[in-house]
């Protein structure tokens, strides 16, 4: 069996292959939509407030617009119009990518806060994280594995100072703390 390590290693090579396809799709998908529109000499510039892109039936299967919270992001829908990618800017600044199931519920995201602390977070069907890798903005970093209903099992963190933290919570609520050797 592949240690947790090697499975992040893969879901994060995996993740990076998907982004890297799937912004380059859209981005041929983008330019071959406007040499279709465009006669002659293309437009040095285009605006607008938002660009859906449709599949042959019209169904709109990517859209570039603002979100209803203020940031802007690129979706991408399924052949049902369920959103199923999202590569977007919160109204902060920060960046965010995530990925939908079938149902729509998330299943992966990660994001920023700022551009000092990334998150990874990857959630089951029903919608709650059980796995999490972080680095916060104060330097200390945290990884977390939950249960089916994202209650916290183990995390493993380091503080500011380096030093590292190991809790295991068990099903009766109880808390041990490894102690461990600086």
């Amino acid at each position: 069996m592949r240690t947790v390590e090697e499975r992040l290693l893969a879901l994060e090579r995996s993740n990076r292959r998907l982004r890297a396809t799937s912004l380059a799709g859209v981005t041929l998908a983008v330019l071959a939509a406007f040499a279709g529109m465009v006669r002659g000499r293309a437009p040095d510039e285009l605006a607008g407030r938002s660009l859906a892109l449709t599949d042959a039936s019209g169904k709109v299967r990517a859209k570039l617009a603002p979100t209803e919270h203020g940031g802007f992001a690129l979706t991408v829908a399924d052949a049902t119009g369920r959103a199923r990618a999202m590569l977007g800017v919160d109204p902060d600044g920060s960046p965010r990518f995530g990925l939908a199931g079938a149902e729509g519920q998330a299943m992966a995201e990660l994001a920023a806060q700022g551009s000092d602390a990334p998150r990874l977070a990857l959630r089951n069907g029903e919608g709650f994280d059980f796995f999490e890798v972080s680095l916060q903005v104060d330097g200390s970093s945290r990884m977390q594995l939950s249960d089916g209903q994202g209650r916290p099992r183990a995390t493993l963190s380091t503080e500011p100072d380096g030093s590292p933290e190991l809790v295991l919570q068990l099903r009766d609520g109880k808390m041990y703390r490894v102690p461990t050797v600086n």
